[in-house]
């Protein structure tokens, strides 16, 4: 959406991506800073001052300050300090002037007008756009003409389709010369028959008619005639029967040897156009090859190799991905300029209000500089409530809803009548939502307030998921989507964050075996860190502690943290090099989850009272449901249960199991008693009890 419209001259589209709370919010500004650099001269930053990050995070009042202090760009309609800060005249200059610095790096041409250096990035992304339009023309007709192999393997049936056809042109040619030795045999020997007749008496040759005269005949044709002749001769009696018989075997021997020469001419045919095929398939490989190495700048015989051996749509589509990636750095420079053409029309006194005229200006002028626009689904709608009270209905061009498996219909039903078009993301087999709103009480609301007539129409909401008790926007999204892939909406089976044998726990528990790990194992060479990627310590207690309507475990608590003390220094130092670079913060290594709150708040507590005090802020503790939207390299998971307990919270509910599991991206390691594991195979403790390794 963002290239087109710039390919347009269009504005920059207005792209807002929420969810219920804010830890899969910051989720998505973090994720663009996992996207690694392509190292495309020095396209991949922003060309102007000011703003340095694709996302604008628009908090509540109380957590601005922190967001602010964390780095992030944070803006609302009420406090436009970020809008203030990037259109201040100072920031609009040094903008300038960094944009024409840039532009000479990277086209090497200096250029001190503005417009026409917006003009000539403009120009670029048009030209790159071309470029893999026609690729993808050019891949397209390839295919077509493949049969959508795969190009190594259409090379290779081609070579053995040539290799074949000149087996059989060959075997033809040796039966044509067979066949003509045999012609030769079979011509020599009938002009030695008529050189043989004129042997014969004048009065035979003239009256052969004549009884005397065919018993004469028949003795020389008996005398004459050779052993293997017999069976061209058959009961050939006269010269005249052996005349006739050899005729009809040369015409024989001529049609065979014509019937050859046909043979050999298609084979002869075959073969070229099997080798025009290869040539042509070649040609066109290399000229696509040619092209992304033009737009990539890699050297074509190195990578010729990737284009003869794994030529598929999908391996295409990965190197389209970069252009694509190359053609959105492009139209967020594109945007940079146009920023800077126009001035804000919008007053120092106009800052703080919210006339429509006045937030629709800030917004597409936000949305140049920053294409997304993150907030929770509390916050919408405040963002896009104009003076007077009415809402800007219809006017985001874009909103994607994250873990939407987790929001209620109702809390985010009416931010859908502020955009065009909506992008539901989430995840049905994740915790549920907590509803606000008993089945009961919704059934009742539903009848007083008119959505149905009767009671018993109350179960066709449930089962459209229109319904506030026990229903979720992902459910909704899904029964309303045109895809129907395993269940309604389309399933998304590629995953790539955790190692194959974390996923796989999951993929058993919840998905049936239809997700795809992506990432690969974590015993092949080079990826396996300290721990297994499915671990267990035993720590033995009988029973744990209950408090209120939680528990706790004293002894497990103690243990994990003394674990950890022992630990923490060689686990950091594993992805230090990453941290480092800028690839993961210190915060990114460990996570500590656990079912029930008295037991993150004791662990917590041990926390304090430890070694590790110093480093608690790099330490997360909580509740599986805290830590739904979130990701550590390393889980550590507290069962809390002991041996003379069954883990009933934990096996009731799937979902805990598979979020808690699926935030680890390395190592997931159960702190706890085994003995508590359920014995039921269907259960997530007993699959957690055979996958665990022991520490």
């Amino acid at each position: 959406m963002y290239v087109n419209a710039a390919l347009g001259k269009k504005d920059a589209p207005l792209i807002v991506a929420t969810s219920m709370n804010n830890q899969p919010v910051t989720n998505i500004i973090e994720s663009f800073r996992s996207i690694e650099n392509q190292g495309i001269k020095n396209l991949e930053h922003k060309w102007i001052t000011g703003a340095d990050k694709f996302a604008i995070y628009f908090p509540s009042s109380s957590k601005m300050k922190n967001a602010m202090e964390i780095g992030y760009q944070c803006s609302s309609v009420g406090q436009k300090e970020f809008f203030q800060k990037i259109e201040a005249e100072s920031n609009r200059r040094s903008s300038k002037e960094k944009y024409c610095q840039e532009f000479k790096v990277y086209f090497g041409q200096e250029e001190v007008d503005l417009e026409r250096c917006v003009e000539k990035v403009y120009q670029h992304l048009n030209d790159i756009d071309q470029e893999r339009k026609q690729i993808l023309n050019m891949t397209h007709q390839l295919f077509e003409a493949m049969g959508n192999q795969e190009g190594g393997a259409y090379l290779k049936s081609l070579q053995e389709r040539i290799q074949e056809d000149q087996q059989q042109k060959e075997m033809f040619l040796q039966k044509q010369e067979l066949i003509s030795k045999d012609a030769e045999v079979c011509k020599k020997r009938y002009l030695e028959w008529q050189q043989s007749y004129q042997m014969l008496p004048l009065w035979v040759r003239i009256f052969p008619f004549l009884p005397w005269s065919k018993n004469r005949e028949a003795a020389y044709v008996s005398t004459f005639s050779l052993l293997d002749e017999c069976q061209i001769l058959q009961d050939s009696v006269t010269y005249h029967d052996v005349q006739k018989q050899y005729q009809a075997k040369l015409s024989e021997y001529d049609m065979e040897y014509r019937l050859t020469c046909e043979q050999i001419n298609q084979f002869e045919e075959a073969i070229s156009s099997a080798q025009e095929l290869m040539e042509s398939t070649t040609k066109q490989m290399e000229e696509i090859n040619q092209k992304l190495a033009d737009i990539y700048s890699f050297d074509v015989k190195q990578e010729q190799k990737f284009i003869w051996n794994q030529f598929t749509p999908t391996d295409l589509n990965e190197l389209i991905d970069k252009i694509r990636y190359k053609e959105f750095w492009m139209a967020a420079h594109y945007y940079e300029g146009e920023w800077l053409l126009r001035d804000t029309t919008i007053t120092v006194k106009q800052i703080p209000t919210t006339f429509e005229k006045v937030l629709d200006e800030y917004y597409h002028r936000m949305a140049m500089i920053a294409p997304c626009m993150v907030m929770t689904t509390f916050m919408l709608p405040k963002q896009f409530q104009v003076y007077g009270g009415q809402y800007l209905y219809n006017y985001i061009d874009l909103l994607i809803v994250d873990e939407a498996g987790q929001i209620s219909p109702e809390m985010i039903a009416g931010n859908f009548s502020l955009a065009k078009k909506a992008l539901v993301v989430g995840d049905e087999h994740q915790i549920s939502p907590v509803w606000g709103v008993t089945r009961g009480i919704d059934k009742t609301m539903a009848m007083i307030y008119g959505v149905i007539a009767e009671e018993r129409q109350f179960e066709q909401l449930e089962n459209n998921g229109l319904n506030c008790s026990q229903s979720n926007i992902m459910k909704v999204a899904a029964l309303s989507c045109a895809y129907n892939k395993y269940e309604h909406g389309m399933f998304l089976n590629e995953h790539r964050r955790c190692y194959d044998e974390i996923i796989s726990y999951c993929n058993k528990l919840v998905y049936k075996g239809r997700l795809q790990p992506k990432r690969g194992s974590a015993y092949e060479a080079g990826k396996k860190k300290l721990l297994p990627p499915m671990g267990h310590y035993q720590v033995s207690v009988e029973y744990s502690h209950k408090i209120g309507g939680s528990r706790e475990n004293r002894a497990e608590a103690e243990a994990l943290v003394t674990w950890l003390t022992h630990n923490y220094t060689l686990l950091i130092t594993e992805y230090q090099q990453d941290i480092d670079a800028g690839k993961m913060e210190s915060k990114d290594v460990i996570g500590i989850i656990t079912p029930f709150k008295g037991q993150a708040f004791l662990i917590k507590k041990e926390l304090m009272n430890s070694p590790l005090a110093k480093q608690m802020s790099n330490i997360s503790v909580g509740t599986v449901h805290t830590f739904q939207g979130a990701e550590r390299r390393i889980i550590l998971f507290s069962t809390v249960y002991g041996s003379g307990e069954n883990c009933y919270f934990i096996d009731k509910d799937e979902s805990m199991m598979n979020v808690a599991v699926s935030r680890a991206k390395d190592a997931f390691i159960v702190f706890g008693d085994r003995g508590c594991f359920s014995e039921r195979e269907t259960s997530a403790t007993y699959l957690l009890g055979h996958t665990c390794e022991e520490l």
